[in-house]
């Protein structure tokens, strides 16, 4: 009888195990899976890798997209945590941080090509813009251009410094758009200046034609005759149709185009005559020659303008202009007048007599002689 209450008690015994032992099995089984720090560090890494890269900024749209699944990985791992063990899911912590790895290692390759390739864009997008620049600028700051428009020039010139700057930093985006500023100002520039001297330069064929008249008149006549071309600053001497002397001058500092009115600092074109000639006390220029201005074509010229409303009513037509010395200053600086250096001015002085045609011509050259636009 105790035998057989013993053996029961071990079958019972047994069964307990067995039941211990099936119940722990089945918890082990059925527990979640660990959580996948490992899948979350990868994914980690490959951000960080991709940011040294400046994927950011070169490879944005896969960058933005490895971000948002790695910040949906995080999200996704806490809410998984905050279960009950037995309920605990991480099959979308480890979906999301693997996508994040993948497109993470997408952006840093991505961005590793399109920054080799802007760097070797900008090498050469910088090199022939500052070519450009230096060859324009040379032409540009001659002209008698607007305030705003020379400002827009500068703003082109500090552009590109500081878009050059940036290239040596390797802020590559940063140069790129500093070199678009750059363009953009220089072509407000470019094509102002452009579109004023193609309309200034439809008169050539005019002023082509007045040289040659005057030229030939010299020659008939065996006589001085006086051309200035603005655009060359050149004022040249001829006698008997053949160039005696040629002297470089200053102009009035809004050169380019007819004088309109007193006190707009142009230098008038046409055909005059010198009437005078001024010395000692007579003129503070060193010697002077006064020419007819205003002609009978410039007032005629001027009441039109004052009648069609482009003058206001109380505008002058002015007067007073020479060929004067004074200059050599490297500048146009005059209201109007046309200057040469003193010594210059003696010997033009002592060759032309009063009475001398002078012709005042925007240029005798086409203006591809100047710039190529």
């Amino acid at each position: 009888m105790l035998l057989i209450n013993y053996t029961k008690k071990v079958k019972l015994i047994f069964a307990f195990i067995l039941l211990f032992v099936f119940a722990f099995f089945f918890i082990f089984l059925n527990l979640p899976a660990n959580p996948p720090d490992e899948n979350i560090n990868l994914a980690l890494k490959s951000l960080s890798e991709a940011k040294k890269s400046r994927a950011q900024l070169y490879a944005n749209e896969y960058f933005h997209a490895s971000e948002k699944l790695y910040k949906n990985a995080m999200l996704q791992w806490k809410i998984q945590n905050e279960k009950f063990i037995l309920n605990r899911n991480y099959f979308m912590v480890e979906l999301c941080s693997q996508f994040s790895t993948h497109l993470a290692i997408e952006a840093k390759k991505t961005a590793d090509i399109r920054s080799r390739d802007l760097k070797d864009y900008l090498q050469v997008a910088i090199k022939e813009m500052n070519s450009e620049l230096n060859d324009f600028g040379n032409f540009f700051n001659k002209l008698p251009v607007s305030a705003s428009i020379r400002k827009e020039f500068s703003h082109a010139i500090l552009f590109l410094s500081e878009s050059e700057i940036a290239y040596n930093k390797h802020e590559y985006t940063i140069s790129r758009k500093k070199l678009d500023e750059a363009s953009d100002s220089y072509s407000i520039a470019y094509e102002y200046t452009n579109s004023i001297l193609s309309d200034y330069f439809e008169n050539y064929d005019r002023w082509l034609g007045q040289a040659e008249k005057i030229i030939h008149k010299s020659k008939k006549n065996k006589s001085f005759v006086v051309i200035i071309d603005k655009f060359s600053h050149q004022c040249t001497l001829y006698y008997k149709g053949k160039i005696k002397k040629s002297y470089k001058v200053e102009l009035g500092r809004n050169w380019i185009g007819d004088k309109i009115r007193s006190g707009d600092k142009a230098t008038p074109e046409g055909e005059y005559k010198i009437t005078d000639k001024k010395t000692g006390s007579g003129t503070k220029y060193h010697k002077a020659l006064l020419i007819n201005y205003p002609s009978s074509e410039d007032q005629k010229r001027f009441a039109a303008n004052m009648k069609k409303g482009l003058i206001e009513k109380t505008d002058k037509i002015g007067g007073s202009i020479e060929i004067h010395g004074g200059g050599g200053k490297g500048v146009d600086w005059t209201d109007g007048c046309v200057a040469m250096t003193n010594s210059e001015v003696d010997h033009f002085y002592r060759l032309v007599p009063v009475g001398t045609a002078v012709l005042i011509v925007g240029s005798l050259k086409t203006l591809d002689n100047y710039y190529n636009f």
